[in-house]
Parts: C-alpha cells; structure tokens; sequence
C-alpha cells in the first residue's frame, strides 16, 4: 500500500471519530432539553391552577368578613350554607389538584431519574469513546511517523540507487568506449593479417607453381591474337574457365614465371587459353613452356564432401558439376576425401559438427563456396 493511501485512510478514520463525537453531544443536549420544556409544560399550568384557586379561597375570605361585619339575621343560614358548600367543593377540587401535582411530581421524578440515568450512560458512553479516539489518534500518529521514516529511508535507498545507476551507466559507456577502441584495433590487426595471409597464400602458389608441379605444355602462341594451345583437353578434366600459370622451365635454375592463361575452349586432347597477363614483354610466352594450377591435378581424381546449402548449385546439380569436371562427390569424410565443401545453414546442427571435426583430424580442407569456384576457376 502507498504512503499516500495510508495517509488518505488515516484521515477518514479520524473524521469518523470527531463525527461521532459531534453526534453524541448533540444527542445528550436534545434530550436535556427536551426534558426540561416538558417539565416546565407540565408545571406552569399547575401552578397557575394554584394561584387562581388561592385567590377564590380570599375572595371568599374577604366576602365571608363582609357578611360578618353588617349580618342580616334572616340570610345567614343560607348564607353559611352556600359558603359551606363553596368551602366543601374548593376543598374536594383542592384535593383532586392536590393529587394531581402529586402524580405530576412522581412523574417528574420518574423522568429525572431516567433522565440521569440516561445523562450517566451518556457520560460513560463519551468518556468510552474519548479514550477509543485518544486511542485511535495515538495509534494513527504512530503509523503516521512510522510511515514518514519509512519514506525517508525509502527516499535514501532511492538517492542511493540512483547514484549507483550513475556509476554503473558511466562504467558501461567506458566499457563501450573500451569495446569499440579494441574493436577498431582488432579490426586493423585483421586486415593486416589478411594482407599477410594473402602475400604468403600468393607466395606459396607461386613457390608451388615454380617447384616443378607441371600439368602440361604450350603447343603454339599467337601473341597478336592473344591466345595459346595446350596439350591437355577434355579427357584430363580441363574444363573451361580453368586457369594456369605459364613457366619457363630451365636446367639448373629455378622455373621463371612468364604469365597466366585462361582455358576458353577446350577439345578432347587439346585446350585453347587466352593469354590474361605476361610477367615480361622482353621474354614472352613461348612453344614448349610448362602451365601449372596448384589445385589441378592432371592424373589425379580428387574427392568432396558438400554439408549445407550452395547458393549457385543445388546438391544434385553440384554433385554433376563436380563429376563433369572429373572428380568425385561423396556423402560422408573419410581418408580419401581432399576437400569439405561449407554451404549455408549448418550452424548448430550435429551432423555438420561430426563431419567438420572428423574433417579436421583426418587433413582435410575445408573450404567455402566462394573458395571452390575460385579453386576450379569457374
């Protein structure tokens, strides 16, 4: 529960109280006065009754006086005998007035002994109720301070959160400034990796070429027309696109490298190159120079393995491709595979995990897409 609720309930309940209060006390001056109104309702006309009864009794006095001071000797007896019954019928209504405020007295007597019996429950019930609201008050003051130390730690714990957010938002843009000044760094290691791995990638296709790898023999050049004849064609797998270096091959010395050639058009015994660079003018190419591809080979079949998808080829259509050009597609890594093909689609699946693992103890290559495209020279 919030503190603004706690708040809010606390207030309701003393507002409850003081009404309460209020109620009660108007209760008891409303009963008071209504007794007393009645009491003086019941008294006056009595006391009124009273005085007119007082004033009969000394008219009469004074006329009984004036009958005595001049007496006629004829009227007394009737004279005395009306006083008489005027005296007798005073007396009977004196006595039924008498009874009267008697009755009219224990009546009051009656309701101011209700009455203070009532004012006394009243008293109790109001001195029950102060001390229930004294109670109540202290209580609600209590929750009310504790609820202010509650919010004034919650305040604290709350600066204090905010300031170890401050720290922690200030360390992690540190880390990402870190992060991003090794990233760049890393970066430049690897592009001067990279350009190591390809000066010795170059070196060692050179170091291959020139170390007696020799897969055929230039027939005839046209350096006019740009083009060469080699002695190799369609039953050594010589497929078009393939590319060779051309060297000169020398006794004693190492093979010099004169250029490069691309495959075009390619016969049973017999390939037709275009002639794409020449190292040197001076020395051209020439009939009896030797061509060499590091990765062809003329009398050997080589062995691939493909896991994934291809984006150029499907798997049937790569497993045709690969046969057209003389090799051979398998399923499985073994000992004789030369090559593991890596398409899309293989992160996390155990099966190309098994095949990469057995790949990588047994030698084999593994190689991209792009890389086998390059490798044949497609």
């Amino acid at each position: 529960m919030s503190d603004r609720a706690k708040v809010t309930i606390a207030t309701v309940f003393l507002g409850i109280a003081v009404l309460a209060w209020v109620v009660a006390g108007g209760f008891c001056v409303h009963y008071y006065y209504q007794n007393l109104t009645l009491k003086e309702t019941r008294e006056r006309p009595t006391a009124q009754e009273i005085e007119r009864v007082q004033w009969k009794v000394w008219e009469l006095e004074d006329a009984l006086k004036a009958l005595q001071a001049s007496p006629e000797p004829n009227s007394f007896p009737t004279i005395l005998a009306k006083l008489d019954d005027d005296i007798a019928k005073l007396n009977s209504r004196k006595e039924t007035e008498k009874r009267d405020i008697e009755t009219f007295v224990a009546e009051v007597d009656r309701l101011r002994t209700e009455f203070a019996s009532a004012l006394q429950q009243l008293n109790e019930t109001r001195a029950d109720f102060t001390t229930k609201v004294a109670q109540e008050r202290e209580k609600r003051q209590a929750e009310l301070e504790r609820m202010a130390q509650e919010m004034t730690t919650e305040r604290d714990r709350k600066n204090g959160l905010e300031d170890d957010i401050r720290v922690l938002t200030e360390a992690v843009a540190k880390l990402e400034e870190d992060k991003r000044v090794t990233l760049n760094g890393l970066r430049q290691k690897l592009a001067e990796l990279k350009k190591v791995l390809n000066q010795l990638v170059a070196r060692q296709e050179h170091m291959k070429s020139a170390s007696g790898d020799v897969d055929g023999k230039v027939l005839f050049v046209n350096i006019s027309d740009n083009f060469v004849v080699l002695d190799f064609g369609a039953e050594d797998r010589v497929r078009k696109g393939m590319k060779f270096r051309v060297l000169q091959v020398l006794p004693g010395i190492a093979p010099i490298d004169k250029g490069e050639v691309e495959v075009r058009e390619v016969t049973k015994s017999v390939s037709y190159a275009r002639i794409l660079s020449m190292t040197n003018m001076e020395n051209p190419i020439q009939p009896g120079d030797v061509v060499a591809n590091q990765e062809y080979h003329r009398n050997e079949k080589l062995v691939f393995v493909l896991v994934g998808n291809l984006k150029s080829y499907n798997r049937a259509e790569f497993a045709r491709f690969v046969e057209s050009m003389g090799f051979e597609m398998r399923d499985q890594v073994d000992t004789d595979t030369d090559y593991l093909v890596i398409g899309s689609g293989v992160e996390g699946v155990p099966s190309y995990e098994e095949q990469r693992d057995l790949a990588r103890k047994l030698g084999v290559k593994i190689i991209t897409e792009n890389f086998f495209l390059n490798l044949v020279s497609y």
